[in-house]
């Protein structure tokens, strides 16, 4: 996953995302796009550009913040979906799946707005 995420951040995915999202997003950094399409899908590309994120903007900066909120207030819904539905035998997960993804939405998107109201 961590080869993924480089791999788009140089073929400049990430910004293509960035630049759709930025009439509806105007405090949000651009670096924390990549976190919040990663974090779904998996927890270990998700630290990875966490550190990126205190590594080039410091971890008391925006970004930082935003993306220490982010990891915390998010799971990783695929991972669960596959480990703990697989571990106790649960086969029918239509419904599952959209929930997870709304919850990270909702994960998410309180994050930042909490992010914004209480550091910036």
């Amino acid at each position: 996953m961590i080869f993924i995420v480089n791999l788009l951040k140089e073929v400049q995915l990430f910004e293509i995302f960035s630049g759709i999202l930025a009439p509806l997003s105007k405090d949000i950094p651009d670096a924390i796009v990549p976190m919040c399409m990663f974090r779904p899908i998996s927890g270990g590309a998700s630290m990875a550009i966490m550190v990126d994120l205190f590594k080039v903007y410091g971890p008391d900066s925006l970004s930082g913040l935003m993306g220490s909120v982010i990891q915390g207030s998010t799971d990783t819904t695929f991972y669960v979906l596959t480990l703990y539905f697989s571990s106790v035998g649960i086969k029918k997960i239509k419904n599952a799946i959209p929930i997870g993804l709304f919850a990270d939405f909702v994960g998410i998107s309180v994050g930042i707005l909490l992010t914004i109201i209480f550091f910036k």
